[in-house]
């Protein structure tokens, strides 16, 4: 496509008289010099530069296999941060103050690896970990807001809980950060499943 380029561009020069026939000859050259390394750049495997050589080939696998041991290594450091977080206790001052952050911190870590899950390793620990989540979240929210038990049980879903808590203090209230993270677990985990 290059080649035609140049050559159509070059004719047209040409007739137009915008340039001699000297310079038509040196801008196909050049032309066709270029089409030539496009065609066979993939071809080339080392590069002598001032008697340097660099090989193409090599560093291109090298890199290849580096970057799939990165990704292993990220899934195996995140897989083991998600179970450890899932299994860990909250704080002393934390679970006195009656907020637990690591659903947020798990949230966060979930949505900055996103990438990652269609690997079915750190697919089914996010989904293990979600479900852990978004049931003490659920616990948070009844003993925060001070609902019962039975209305709980109606308010499984994100939407229903939320009214609920409309319904309980008004609409002039502003939900609490925990009915967010809920949404959030709720949604992952029926993504997940």
């Amino acid at each position: 496509m290059f080649l035609a380029f140049a050559y159509s561009g070059a004719l047209y020069l040409l007739k137009e008289a915008l340039i001699d026939s000297s310079a038509f000859v040196t801008l196909i050259i050049a032309g066709t010099c270029v089409s030539l390394i496009f065609i066979f750049a993939p071809l080339v495997s080392e590069i002598t530069i001032a008697g340097n050589v660099i090989k193409l080939r090599e560093v291109k696998s090298q890199a290849e296999k580096s970057i799939a041991e990165f990704d292993s290594a990220r899934i195996s450091l995140l897989v083991a941060v998600i179970s450890t977080l899932k299994t860990s206790l909250p704080e002393l001052s934390h679970a006195l103050a009656k907020t637990d952050n690591r659903a947020g911190q798990f949230l966060d870590l979930y949505n900055s690896n996103k990438d990652l899950v269609n690997n079915e390793q750190f697919r089914r620990e996010v989904l293990s970990a979600a479900k852990v989540f978004k049931y003490e979240v659920f616990n948070q929210i009844q003993m925060e807001c001070f609902f019962s038990g039975e209305d709980m049980s109606k308010a499984v879903m994100p939407d229903a809980m939320d009214r609920l808590f409309i319904e309980k203090y008004g609409a002039s209230k502003p939900l609490t950060p925990v009915f967010k993270q809920y949404r959030e677990l709720y949604t992952l985990v029926e993504l997940l499943s």
